[in-house]
């Protein structure tokens, strides 16, 4: 059986209710799979946020346990809007529940009621390239987007300045990972034009 089709076979068993793996293993045996291929498909499943593990170690699909899967659209007043994956109407996410998703970021939201949420989970960032402007934050280096929608710095951590300082221009590029600081982070990929310099 391959790959895909695997993981299609686990997504289909698991549509009803959340199961242990020992379930899942069961339902699976003799369908030309071995255990080991059985598990590493749950464990890729549930790194890409197709498969959630819930506190008594069962596994189930987002929407069977209050998640949606979505893209995360933000504004420059902070807060942003989630369009469900699977449709439906979209979530509200408040600024303070945003975490470190930037706009068109897809997103594992939390729902905490019909229309509002919690990014619980960045899966995958949108625009990982963007251009903007090195500034101080909090005491730390940042990059502040061109792009209002984005909403916050980008921490960009000393090793990933690549010779920038305070007020040039550059590219930057987004990090995998949470971030640091309350702030996504990003590697200065360019550096555009320095502070004070015509056009810049």
């Amino acid at each position: 059986m391959s790959e895909h089709n695997l993981e299609e076979r686990i997504l289909t068993f698991l549509r009803e209710r959340p199961r242990d793996i020992g379930a899942i293993l069961e339902n699976l045996r003799g369908d030309e799979t071995n255990d080991e291929a059985v598990i590493k498909s749950v464990f890729k499943l549930e790194q890409s946020g197709r498969l959630m593990l819930s506190k008594k170690n069962k596994y189930g699909l987002p929407e069977t346990m209050g998640f949606v899967i979505g893209t995360f659209r933000g504004n420059r007043q902070g807060f942003g809007l989630v369009t469900p994956e699977n449709g439906g109407d979209e979530v509200l996410i408040p600024k303070q529940k945003r975490g470190a998703a930037l706009h068109g970021d897809q997103v594992l939201v939390k729902l905490s009621g019909e229309s509002e949420g919690t990014v619980a989970r960045i899966l995958k960032h949108g625009d990982n390239v963007m251009t903007g402007r090195m500034r101080y934050l909090r005491g730390v280096m940042c990059f502040i987007p061109d792009d209002n929608r984005i909403g916050k710095g980008i921490y960009i951590s000393a090793e990933n300045l690549g010779g920038a300082l305070e007020g040039d221009k550059v590219e930057v590029k987004l990090l995998e990972g949470g971030g640091r600081h309350g702030f996504p982070e990003g590697k200065v990929f360019e550096i555009m034009g320095r502070a004070g310099e015509p056009e810049t």
